[in-house]
């Protein structure tokens, strides 16, 4: 918690205020907030990543109303953030992770798969206080996207509370810069043990700020009815991976290509309808939603940021064979580029190898691709690395005779399976069948892959996140 006197950062050639304190002066004096109606029903939406001072301004401005009331209360007293005076007043999904104990001090456990249901017990929070005419309110979250706000603006447009929007811009040029934000979430007085905000965090949080639209900016209560632009502000897409979308190339390209009895195996399907097209209609696979090459998987990654700058860009896609399980339950289709092409793509993910999953069925999933491609790697180079035909492998471990201990036998190794190849005519190219290849979990498979007379070329695709 930032000392209310303490000084904050102040906007560059401006004559800002530079304390908390200051700064809920020029509010009050911008927004001509009037104390002589303490109990006109006022809702405080604070917005910016911890450390931007949004909540002790909030309890500054609490002071100031619950006085003009004819209450008294000290928010720079210890504890003050986790008073029930605070609490029943400043509604902070915050609250739901902060425990106070008898004497009360504060211990924070946040528990994010809890976070979706904590914000909505927050706002049944603000509802209640609304029902009950309790004013004024603040909304105390980060808020950092706008349809954050949109379901706390439609209760005061319910309860007929006035808005202001308290953000980043009013809290200083501070509230935005992540090395004062690493300053001030370091010091611990005020805030609630084992809050700790990595920096990491910080940033993501501070790229995800979206400033109020132009009609709704300003320092002012908001009838919450002309708020419209808040309350129907959604949730940007949650990407999960980038990749080039191939669906229309490839459907076409592919449609017409011979699967073969390998695949089919198990199946009755006449011969001359082993296609491609045949088994993507067929009730026993699964196609992914849409086809694509999968370059970069979201999650922590750090490499979003240049994924999101190749969206527009277009690549050229040749697809140069078919892999597949025996029997048809995996099947994805190998690719080829350019070699600038590749090396941008495979820039960002590490042991890229670029392929299509097709179709799927049974316990494979179209991430189980990638695995299949590895065990076909390494089938390959077990075969190569064979000191002669027949020979059996086994595991790295197998101890050598010098240092095997005596009371073990050459049986009690673990042996892997002898991986074996076998050539098979196809109309489309050469099929080697690899026997004894392991995929993800399962040992023991059957591969099949198919390499193509001439690479199919797919033409220029486009670059998106999905």
């Amino acid at each position: 918690m930032l000392c209310f006197d303490s000084p904050v950062k102040p906007w560059p050639g401006s004559s800002r205020p530079t304390t908390l304190r200051g700064i809920v002066a020029a509010l009050i004096a911008a927004a001509a907030i009037d104390f002589s109606k303490p109990f006109r029903k006022v809702l405080y939406i604070m917005r910016g990543p911890p450390g931007s001072g949004k909540s002790s301004v909030a309890r500054l401005l609490l002071q100031k109303h619950l006085a003009a009331q004819g209450l008294r209360w000290n928010p720079s007293q210890p504890g003050a953030a986790f008073s029930p005076i605070c609490r029943a007043f400043i509604c902070s999904t915050d609250d739901y992770f902060t425990k106070v104990d008898d004497e009360g001090d504060a211990i924070y456990d946040f528990e994010p798969q809890r976070l979706r249901e904590l914000h909505q017990k927050n706002q049944q929070r603000c509802r209640d206080a609304m029902e009950l005419s309790q004013t004024p309110l603040f909304v105390d979250n980060t808020n950092m996207a706008l349809w954050e706000m949109s379901e706390y603006v439609m209760l005061a447009e319910e309860f007929n509370y006035a808005v202001m929007i308290i953000g980043a811009e009013q809290l200083g040029a501070g509230a935005l810069d992540l090395r004062v934000l690493q300053m001030r979430c370091a010091q611990e007085a005020g805030r609630a043990d084992g809050k700790e905000i990595p920096s990491t965090t910080l940033e993501r949080m501070i790229s995800r700020y979206e400033p109020l639209p132009e009609e709704v900016k300003g320092v002012r209560f908001w009838n919450a009815a002309e708020l419209d632009l808040l309350k129907s502000a959604k949730p940007k897409p949650r990407f999960r991976y980038a990749g080039l979308d191939v669906e229309t190339s490839a459907l076409e390209a592919l449609a017409a290509i011979d699967l073969g009895p390998f695949f089919w195996e198990g199946a009755e399907q006449p011969e001359g309808q082993r296609h491609f097209l045949a088994a993507r209609m067929a009730d026993r696979w699964t196609s992914p939603d849409r086809l694509h090459v999968t370059v970069l998987y979201f999650g922590k990654d750090s490499k979003r940021q240049e994924a999101e700058e190749l969206v527009g860009r277009t690549f050229a896609v040749k697809v140069s064979g078919l892999v597949f399980i025996r029997g048809g339950s995996l099947l994805c289709a190998t690719c080829e580029f350019s070699s600038d092409d590749y090396e941008t793509l495979a820039s960002l993910s590490e042991d890229w190898r670029p392929h299509i999953t097709l179709l799927f069925s049974g316990r494979w999933r179209p991430k189980h691709s990638n695995d299949m491609l590895v065990g076909m790697e390494e089938a390959v180079r077990r075969m190569e690395a064979a000191p002669e035909a027949g020979s059996i492998e086994v595991e790295e471990t197998q101890l050598d005779p010098v240092s095997q201990p005596d009371s073990m036998s050459t049986e009690d190794v673990v042996k892997r399976p002898q991986v074996r190849q076998t050539m098979h005519d196809h109309p489309h190219g050469t099929l080697q069948v690899l026997s004894g290849v392991s995929v993800s979990d399962e040992a023991n498979l059957d591969l099949c892959v198919l390499q193509l007379n001439a690479p199919l070329d797919l033409g220029n695709c486009d670059f998106k996140l999905f």
